[in-house]
């Protein structure tokens, strides 16, 4: 989760964050290197005293005309080329589906619904809502969604949404009201809720932890009470949670 004054991205927890995160150090890199060797250029350029007798002598060079042609023309084909890449690798797995969840936006709370099938083939399902943790009741009261200590304001719920470590799934995200965009950058996922559309968007957790989101669309009065939880456990701890779950429903 962020830290308090962090300057930088929030650890990854998934390979699609961690693409992201690479493909925006080395965008980052070259750009350092084309801002450096511009303003040492142009530096050189105009610091010499005899620059502007030699300019009215300049009147072409073929070298240098290919080089100021060709290198930033290959520096946007390497740009490009990992772009794609990373488009590629995080759009879809090789791997078949094992879980899907549908994420429902409503102002202003979410609603998960799981479906698993395990290894003997048995269908699991449920859904749940899930609330912002608010300090503005009474410590007394016996409500769920009232902060406890530990638990991190406008980030932690009543009931997180739980998926599996290592096991490649599909989210669906709508919305029952208005528009809404379900976004945890640990993940590296942000999808847009809107009415009457179903948005996909695989998933694969590669560590096990706890991720926290935000709704990213301004949905309304109340828009910051949509925090999102992600708790990313063990494929046998999600088992255990599917078939308890569907119990209690």
């Amino acid at each position: 989760m962020s830290q308090w004054g962090g300057t930088y991205f929030q650890m990854n927890l998934s390979m699609a964050a961690s693409l992201s995160k690479l493909l925006y150090e080395c965008i980052m890199t070259i750009n350092c290197f084309v801002l450096t060797t511009v303003v040492c250029g142009l530096t050189m350029a105009l610091s010499s005293g005899r620059v502007v007798g030699h300019c009215r002598k300049y009147l072409k060079n073929e070298l240098l005309e290919a080089i100021w042609t060709v290198v930033p023309a290959f520096l946007i084909y390497l740009i490009a080329s990992m772009s794609f890449y990373v488009l590629y690798m995080n759009g879809e797995h090789k791997e078949p589906t094992l879980f899907h969840s549908v994420i429902t936006g409503h102002q202003w709370y979410w609603t998960y619904q799981y479906a698993m099938i395990d290894e003997m083939g048995k269908f699991f399902g449920f859904e749940h809502d899930s609330y912002a943790l608010l300090n503005d009741v009474p410590s007394t009261s016996d409500d769920d969604t009232v902060l406890s200590k530990g638990d991190t304001y406008l980030l932690d719920v009543d009931a997180p949404f739980v998926i599996p470590q290592g096991m490649p799934g599909e989210l669906l995200v709508t919305s029952d009201d208005v528009i809404h965009s379900w976004s945890v950058p640990a993940l590296g996922i942000t999808v847009d809720g809107v009415p009457g559309r179903l948005n996909r968007s695989p998933i694969l957790a590669s560590t096990v932890g706890v991720a926290y989101g935000h709704c990213r669309e301004l949905c309304g009065v109340n828009h910051f009470m949509m925090p999102i939880c992600v708790e990313i456990v063990t494929p046998a701890t999600y088992l255990k949670f599917m078939k308890l779950e569907e119990i209690e429903e």
